[in-house]
């Protein structure tokens, strides 16, 4: 784990990065459960994040 300091003016390139890479996995995340939800429109969000849960 490093910790990075996003205060910082300009960030630097691993840190563009990073941000650039964690907003377009949550923009994934985000379309994969829409489309989940589209074929399963009988069961509620909560209950498809519950299925999708690594046991």
């Amino acid at each position: 784990m490093s910790i990075s300091n996003w205060e910082i003016n300009p960030l630097s390139q691993q840190q563009i990065q990073y941000a650039s890479d964690d907003a377009f996995s949550a923009l994934e995340v985000f379309l994969k459960l829409k489309n989940l939800f589209k074929q399963f429109n009988h069961l509620t969000p909560k209950r498809i994040l519950s299925l999708l849960a690594i046991k």
